[in-house]
């Protein structure tokens, strides 16, 4: 039997993931440590943090499916977690240029992958 072979480049991706993963945990819990010490420093930001603190296990979650995952299995990204990614990925471009960090490279890729996002869950829902 033709089995198809195990996609070793996304067990590369999938351990990439975990250690943005860790990285967004210990930043949220590091920015409610400095909120609570009353630090003045950007990573204070109880929002940031949070949004850290929710993002970490998920994406810990899709390192999981990343490295389990068969090259022939269903897409990574369901239906409205796609959509939700897309957004985030433009809003988050946006809220760049209204906090003052306007890197082009930042909000082309931010604003690209988004409506690219957007154009794939569109192609999914529009075949159901």
């Amino acid at each position: 039997m033709d089995e198809p072979s195990y996609d070793y480049a996304s067990v590369y991706v999938g351990v990439l993931v975990t250690f943005v993963a860790a990285g967004l945990a210990y930043g949220g819990v590091r920015g409610y440590w400095l909120y609570a010490h009353h630090s003045g420093s950007a990573a204070a930001d109880p929002a940031v943090s949070t949004l850290a603190l929710i993002a970490a296990p998920w994406l810990a979650g899709l390192a999981r499916k990343l490295v389990r995952r068969h090259p022939t299995s269903q897409p990574l990204l369901s239906g409205p977690e796609l959509l939700v990614c897309s957004l985030g990925a433009i809003a988050g471009a946006v809220w760049s240029v209204i906090g003052g960090f306007p890197h082009p490279g930042f909000i082309l890729g931010g604003i690209g992958s988004g409506i690219g996002g957007i154009f794939l869950w569109w192609r999914r829902h529009a075949r159901t």
